[in-house]
């Protein structure tokens, strides 16, 4: 445990380094590779191509845990005959948000629920470290090398309901983790969820650490390994420990490290390379609804260090419950214009039924605070855009290209279309025709 927290509260990768050596652990017989593969470096760097949608990988996660935390709570298998079939269903039925609709919350139930999953910054201002923090399912340390550790297994391939099936695009973040790419992982199976009878491991907590080990000894790549000495990540044994931030203030930063998580997942990034430098301003919600343009839960960003702001959090909602129902006649105060959004669908033979939401903002609204273009989305989250300017150019829209956003549902997409036309990746499309 003074290890973990040795690493916990280290907030940059010049810390860790120190701590992993003063400890003797530095030598990779304390190491196993990254999903049991000895050349992960390929899948590893083959994901997300922006620092934004990797991190946004991490929160679809963390949706995933609570979605089956909820459902094993319920009672339900969420592979059985009885699982909700899609994301919508699931928080329907297991959090009560009639059709999915975050917007039509209130703004009270909209921050409850935000409390399940929260990004936090920590560490510097030039180089900051992040902890997605998620009080979902969990696992127990026995479990970590199949869940969290492992690369292209099957883990979410039968649970129709939670976004994450290629097993891999967690790893995305890994490159944007400063030099050494290390990432910290600790989590404690929550009570309501089952384990394996023999699973002596069941109470504990359990942690790791990811690095990137240098080519050497005439290798050509990379390798990824995570801390388990004798072939096991480390435990121990506690009730909690405090890793959520504290806001006494709403006008001053969130005190880091503070209040208990009792079961659940925290995953630390150590100097992530991230273009918003201050959660403390709405830009860093605009920055991540680029790629969340309707998640099925919303999430909480917090600031733990000293800005210029007036306020130090944020909850997350996706850009179609933000804009809310629309702008009407003399509504002075709506992003978009009159009449939008808008929606509707089209049925293309062999692809399926495409619903699309449209908005045209207006045009004092910043470029920068709206996702804009064409986008493709599978469960609110955008996995690409159609190559070029679209809009300004094959269209030749040019007055409407930083004011107009196309979010196409492509959920009910055929499977062997999504499989033809979706990089594993989430954040591009393949050209094909």
């Amino acid at each position: 445990q003074d290890l973990f927290e040795a690493l916990l509260h280290a907030e940059d990768e010049t810390s860790v380094l120190a701590i992993i050596q003063d400890n003797g652990l530095m030598p990779l017989e304390f190491w196993q590779p990254l999903g049991d593969l000895d050349n992960a470096f390929g899948i590893v760097t083959n994901q997300q191509q922006e620092a934004t949608a990797s991190l946004v990988e991490k929160v679809i996660n963390a949706i995933d845990a609570n979605l089956t935390r909820a459902c094993f709570a319920a009672g339900i298998d969420p592979e059985g005959p009885d699982a909700p079939m899609s994301m919508t269903d699931a928080v329907g039925r297991l959090f009560h948000v009639p059709g999915g609709r975050l917007g039509d919350l209130t703004s009270s139930e909209q921050r409850q629920l935000a409390e399940f999953i929260q990004v936090v910054a920590v560490g510097s201002k030039p180089s900051p470290s992040y902890l997605i923090i998620d009080k979902g399912e969990g696992q127990t340390p026995k479990m970590q090398p199949t869940t969290f550790l492992s690369i292209a297994k099957a883990n979410k391939m039968k649970i129709p309901f939670v976004q994450g099936k290629f097993n891999s695009g967690g790893t995305g973040a890994l490159p944007f983790c400063g030099k050494e790419n290390m990432q910290l992982v600790v989590s404690r199976r929550n009570p309501q969820c089952p384990v394996a009878s023999d699973d002596e491991t069941a109470d504990l907590w359990g942690f790791t650490l990811i690095r990137r080990v240098r080519p050497a000894d005439g290798r050509r790549t990379s390798r990824f390994y995570y801390l388990a000495p004798g072939g096991r990540v480390p435990t121990f044994a506690a009730p909690h420990v405090r890793i959520l931030p504290e806001t006494v203030k709403a006008s001053e930063p969130a005190r880091p490290y503070a209040l208990p998580l009792e079961s659940g997942t925290c995953i630390k990034l150590y100097n992530y390379r991230w273009s918003p430098r201050s959660l403390a301003t709405t830009d860093v919600r605009y920055e991540l609804e680029r790629y969340l343009h309707q998640p099925c839960l919303p999430f909480r960003v917090i600031e733990t260090r000293p800005y210029s702001g007036h306020y130090f959090a944020t909850t997350v909602m996706g850009i179609w419950a933000t804009i809310g129902s629309g702008a009407t006649e003399g509504d002075e105060d709506a992003k978009v214009e009159e009449g939008y959004p808008s929606a509707e669908s089209v049925n293309i033979e062999g692809i399926g039924k495409l619903p699309y939401t449209i908005a045209v903002f207006k045009p004092e609204v910043k470029k920068r605070r709206v996702p804009h273009g064409i986008h493709f989305a599978i469960n609110g989250q955008s996995h690409g855009q159609p190559y070029g300017n679209f809009i300004g150019g094959k269209l030749d829209f040019a007055y409407l290209a930083d004011s107009l956003l196309v979010s196409v549902d492509c959920t009910a997409m055929s499977l062997e279309a999504m499989e033809d036309f979706f990089m594993g990746s989430r954040d591009r499309d393949r050209k094909n025709e």
